[in-house]
């Protein structure tokens, strides 16, 4: 008897963040010889554990990319799903989520080391240094 996929359902509930965040997809077609981006499936998340990223997993998940900051989001399998476009994955569809956290606008990225054997989705949320403007 197989105790996999732990059941951290009563866990999310009570580690849920008090404040809601906004997320989105942004969806890329080749039209008329360009790549065009559009936004779609706004919607509010309100049942989400957010957490900062510890500066050691920072460095690691951002791959020498300068990181403004980040945060880990974790909620139930059944609540919602983030998409992450993957250029070398031709299955994965071209769509990228991005959430808003206090105004902030942070790209989605995978969270492989706590989403395996789980009954809930993990990713992390970062934004990236603007390097042009400091």
């Amino acid at each position: 008897m197989s105790i996999l996929p732990f059941d951290f359902s009563q866990t999310l509930a009570e580690f849920a963040c008090p404040e809601s965040f906004t997320a989105y997809e942004m969806v890329g077609q080749y039209i008329r010889g360009e790549w065009v981006m559009t936004k779609e499936n706004e919607r509010t998340i309100d049942e989400a554990i957010l957490l900062d990223v510890e500066e050691e997993i920072l460095e690691i998940l951002t791959e020498g990319n300068l990181v403004d900051e980040a945060y880990s989001i974790m909620f139930a399998k059944d609540y919602d799903e983030f998409f992450i476009m993957d250029q070398n994955n031709a299955n994965v569809q071209n769509k990228q989520t991005y959430v808003v956290i206090d105004g902030k606008e942070f790209i989605v990225k995978r969270n492989p080391k706590t989403a395996k054997n789980s009954n809930f989705r993990s990713y992390y949320a970062i934004k990236y240094k603007d390097i042009a403007n400091g």
